[in-house]
């Protein structure tokens, strides 16, 4: 376990190689569970066919920490099946395995993604309510990181009124969420055009109260942004 440790913290590119093989001769959970987390450390949407295999596996262990690392390395291995995997994994009942889950795919997913939003919006409304619900920090990181892997599926999509929507609703309740709430903020510069949206399409008044609210979040950078985005989408007369 040592070595495994110490590979996780270097970083070292051996690694990598060297969890697979551990993965394939089984071993204890508590290695196992390294392995994962040593695997997903390494994976940049290049899951090759064995490690694709491991992972998939790794998914129905018995072991909740083994289950977890294995749902990051399936969100980050580029295969489609196993990120439809770990977008459903996020909404399951354990946290760990649900955050797990959601990092992976903020590493793994990419433009090619575009089509996996769907699955994406469902699991992020859910995920948003269950962070309400709870105010369990576990799921606060769990929407920023879904946050941040639907901005990376949809990079280049500006104007797109799905993923503004979803990042509005996002920034409820985030003032005092500080990964929600820049996250939140990331995807609605990501998708709002520049030069602001057309008067058909600007946010009515009941979809900016809470970017509104973001004014008053003791950070002046933070305020800037949300007064930039105001401007760009809010509709004419909608006032903070």
């Amino acid at each position: 376990m040592f070595g495994l440790n110490f590979l996780l913290e270097s970083g070292d590119p051996i690694g990598r190689p060297i969890a697979l093989n551990l993965l394939l001769r089984e071993g204890t959970n508590a290695n196992r569970a390294i392995a994962f987390r040593l695997l997903a450390m390494h994976l940049h949407a290049d899951a090759d066919t064995d490690e694709c295999e491991v992972v998939r596996g790794g998914l129905y262990d018995t072991d909740v920490f083994v289950r977890a690392a294995a749902a990051m390395c399936a969100g980050a291995s580029g295969d489609e099946d196993l990120a439809r995997r770990a977008i459903a994994a996020v909404d399951i009942t354990e946290g760990e395995v649900a955050l797990a889950a959601a990092k992976g795919l903020s590493a793994g997913l990419g433009q090619s993604d575009r089509h996996l939003f769907p699955a994406l919006e469902a699991a992020f409304e859910r995920v948003h309510r269950r962070r309400l619900a709870s105010n369990d920090e576990t799921f606060v990181y769990t929407e920023a990181y879904l946050l941040r892997a639907v901005g990376h599926a949809t990079s280049g999509s500006r104007g797109t009124s799905e993923v503004q929507r979803m990042a509005l609703r996002a920034l409820f309740d985030a003032e005092h969420h500080r990964p929600v709430l820049i996250t939140g903020l990331e995807l609605l510069e990501q998708s709002t055009p520049d030069e602001g949206l057309t008067a058909d399409l600007r946010w009515p008044a009941e979809m900016v109260r809470d970017l509104a609210m973001v004014l008053g979040v003791d950070d002046r950078e933070v305020q800037q942004r949300a007064l930039r985005l105001l401007v760009r989408g809010a509709a004419s007369g909608t006032t903070a």
